[in-house]
């Protein structure tokens, strides 16, 4: 999945490193790692720097690949007969916890330009931030706890971009960066890391759902996904 967004990744978290660093504003609020009578100032610094980047990653929805908003779509059809309540842990925390917020912190993973990474500790502090506002869990410590009111204040906006990811659009503006069938094979791994203990019980679950089709072809792939592994297995055994 991270190959399939690679590219995404690069240009929009680019655009909001460049915008950080040209802004070079401190954004530390530990009293530990920084003179407390900044810390107030570093705060104000802190939830402009979340804006902004929360503003580029909702602003640069339409560019993610439609691969990608084909498996998060998946994801929401199989977490809303399953996992009732849980959309936020399936389709946002495979996008901003698997993805957005690890190439975050280690940029070089998406071949991010390295003059871009200045800052690390503050790539942390914002990760850590963004994680706590997608899994909707409030700051327990005392230096964090400021934030609380911004976690509260952009929660609905966060939950309703969520749900957003896992719509496909008629006309994408981002194309399918793969042929159908290493798309199908991409959309079966991911899918199956997610659900693969109750996948059977999902399938009769699901038998008269309007996605079944889909999903029972996707059992076929899966079956085919599971020998190849399986085989591979073997030969290294051997």
């Amino acid at each position: 999945m991270r190959l399939i967004c690679k590219d995404y990744l690069c240009s929009s978290l680019s655009a909001c490193l460049k915008q950080f660093n040209e802004a070079n504003k401190d954004i530390e609020i530990d009293p530990k790692k920084v003179d407390e009578s900044l810390v107030e100032q570093n705060m104000v610094n802190l939830t402009e720097t979340l804006d902004r980047i929360l503003n580029n990653i909702y602003a640069s929805k339409d560019s993610i690949p439609q691969d990608a908003r084909t498996v998060f779509n998946m994801l929401k059809e199989l977490t809303v007969v399953r996992f009732p309540g849980s959309l936020k842990t399936s389709v946002g925390g495979f996008f901003f916890l698997r993805l957005l917020c690890p190439t975050l912190v280690t940029p070089e993973l998406a071949d991010i330009d390295a003059s871009l990474i200045v800052h690390r500790r503050s790539l942390i502090i914002i990760s850590k931030c963004l994680q706590n506002l997608v899994n909707g869990v409030n700051f327990s410590e005392a230096c964090m706890k400021p934030l609380n009111p911004w976690l509260d204040q952009n929660k609905e906006t966060m939950e309703a971009f969520i749900l957003s990811l896992a719509e496909l659009s008629p006309s994408p503006k981002a194309p399918s960066l793969f042929p159908k069938v290493t798309v199908s094979v991409e959309l079966g791994e991911a899918i199956t890391s997610f659900f693969f203990p109750q996948w059977d019980h999902l399938l009769l679950e699901l038998k008269d759902h309007p996605t079944f089709q889909n999903l029972a072809e996707l059992s076929e792939l899966v079956t085919v996904i599971q020998a190849k592994q399986k085989k591979s297995q073997d030969k290294e055994k051997k």
